[in-house]
């Protein structure tokens, strides 16, 4: 039983990047997320 039937996924899931495999390419979006940590930490 898939308890998951009919859900959709949100549109941030649909916008990460994906390789040539299907795969989800991580990289990016921890790369934006540790320049969202600096980024915070330089203005407090």
């Amino acid at each position: 039983m898939n308890g998951m039937a009919g859900v959709k996924e949100p549109e941030a899931a649909l916008a990460i990047p994906r390789l040539e495999d299907g795969f989800m390419n991580m990289r990016e979006p921890l790369g934006q997320l540790a320049e969202s940590v600096v980024n915070e930490m330089e203005a407090a």
